[in-house]
């Protein structure tokens, strides 16, 4: 099975290559011109609605989604995308059924970073880095950074690596659990293929259900989740409409 033509049409038409394998479908976001020109520029909205209906088109054999090259996007200057982006990031993290993998490369950061942390799980290149620039940039973290940051690294950690917008290697996000896995770079499109082969290998019950009950206490999806990027995209908002007088 597959999603639907027309969404696959839609998104490789902004940058947006969508494959499906079994249970396993996977998106790549174009480099060059695609990505950084007209059609799909990093945030673009246009990329959003492809990405978000080939999410909700999904059939209901797979299992497993995998990100690719999340580091084409980067800034969300637009409050108007901040809707669409949510609900992509949404469905990669609240489908208990669903299990996401952003494999990371080069520096991701904004955008990007914000989608690698609604996926469960997270596997970088030993070359690839994270960057929380946003708080340094005049904005804030959002839809859903903040809080998968402070989960996953605790509260100092997260304001840390907020404030000071350090990259932060592969190494160390290993070390601080936003990273499940570090690979030569050269190895991570197999390391995702034998990941995505030993996830499927459990009853897909048992892995729902652990999902479901592993993200109720991480607060990574019901009622207070969407509280808390609706409050972090308000800041965003707020801050885009602000010119930054309070710099230095």
């Amino acid at each position: 099975m597959s999603v639907p033509a027309a969404a696959a049409s839609a998104a490789a038409a902004v940058g947006l290559v969508v494959e499906v394998a079994g249970p396993c479908i996977s998106f790549t976001l174009r480099d060059g011109s695609t990505v950084g020109g007209s059609g799909a520029r990093s945030g673009s909205p246009d990329l959003a609605a492809a990405m978000e209906d080939c999410l909700r088109g999904l059939p209901g054999d797979v299992r497993i989604v995998l990100v690719h090259d999340l580091h084409h996007l980067r800034e969300h200057h637009d409050s108007g995308e901040f809707g669409r982006w949510s609900r992509v990031a949404r469905r990669l993290s609240e489908r208990a059924d669903l299990l996401s993998v952003a494999l990371l490369t080069g520096r991701t950061s904004g955008l990007g970073l914000a989608l690698a942390l609604a996926c469960d799980l997270r596997v970088m290149a030993d070359d690839a880095a994270l960057c929380l620039a946003d708080t340094r940039a005049g904005r804030v973290p959002a839809l859903g950074t903040a809080s998968a940051l402070v989960g996953a690294v605790g509260y100092a950690n997260a304001l840390w690596l907020c404030l000071t917008g350090e990259p932060v290697t592969a190494t160390e996000a290993a070390r601080l659990g936003l990273a499940a896995r570090v690979v030569p770079a050269h190895e991570l499109d197999a390391e995702a293929d034998r990941l995505a082969t030993h996830l499927l290998a459990g009853p897909r019950d048992a892995a729902t259900e652990t999902k479901a009950l592993l993200a109720g206490v991480a607060a990574r999806s019901g009622p207070a989740a969407v509280r808390q990027r609706e409050a972090e995209t308000d800041a965003l908002t707020r801050l885009l409409g602000t010119p930054a007088r309070n710099a230095g």
